[in-house]
């Protein structure tokens, strides 16, 4: 007894089976079926598992970069310890006019006088 030599693998199409068939029958072509072996199996899990994760390998890196860059304690900025105060700023002393003059308005209004 001769054992085939499986030159060909296919995947199931659903319901197309009786046109498939069909179409075979009429063209002469002998086929049979085999379970896939574990070898295969495995060899076409690695396949998508390097084909789906190697490009995302380094867009996952960026992304980690990015999320750590923008916690960490360094990139932070810390209050200086110089507070400013009315004094150090310029023209304070006319501003400071114009609200009390401001504020007396208001009060005189409230109050009636």
């Amino acid at each position: 007894a001769l054992i085939p030599e499986w030159q060909y693998s296919t995947r199931k199409i659903d319901h197309d089976e009786k046109f498939l068939y069909s179409l075979m029958r009429e063209k002469g072509v002998t086929f049979s079926s085999a379970p896939q072996s574990a070898l295969m199996s495995m060899r076409s899990t690695l396949i998508t598992v390097i084909t789906l994760w190697i490009p995302l390998i380094p867009l996952m890196w960026l992304l980690y970069r990015q999320l750590s860059a923008a916690n960490s304690p360094a990139k932070k900025r810390k209050p200086n310890s110089e507070t400013v105060g009315f004094e150090d700023v310029q023209g304070v002393d006319s501003a400071k006019v114009e609200l009390m003059e401001e504020f007396l308005v208001i009060h005189q209004l409230v109050v009636g006088i």
